[in-house]
């Protein structure tokens, strides 16, 4: 019903963004720079390079790098006050004030469609 689905770490429930986002971001940006044989190895740098190509939209790019550079900073956020370090990936997105909240719902569409994308354009053959 468009809700988040969340992970339970201990008594906390959240998004795991290390493995829930941001490893989705790094393996599709890879698998598509390798289809197109850019060896970047710094994902920032794959999505620029495919949105300068014109291998992905750049509207989907401006979001997924957004994307990541926020999900990023939520980690590098919790690092600083989480006394667990378990729970330094986890965002609980019901926490988040109501803009963000639909912003996040937003990127994480787009990055389904972005990981829809590399699925059917690198799956060829098998």
């Amino acid at each position: 019903m468009g809700g988040f689905v969340l992970e339970k770490k201990s008594n906390f429930s959240g998004i795991n963004v290390k493995k829930s986002i941001l490893a989705h971001i790094v393996n599709a940006a890879r698998l598509l720079s390798l289809k197109y044989s850019f060896l970047e190895t710094n994902t920032l740098k794959r999505l620029e390079w495919l949105v300068n190509q014109g291998h992905i939209d750049e509207d989907m790019g401006n979001h997924l790098i957004a994307l990541w550079k926020w999900m990023q900073l939520v980690r590098i956020r919790n690092s600083c006050f989480e006394t667990d370090q378990g729970l330094v990936n986890y965002l609980n997105p019901y926490l988040l004030p109501k803009k963000e909240k639909k912003l996040l719902k937003k990127r994480l569409s787009v990055l389904q469609k972005f990981l829809d994308l590399v699925l059917t354009s690198t799956s060829y053959g098998l």
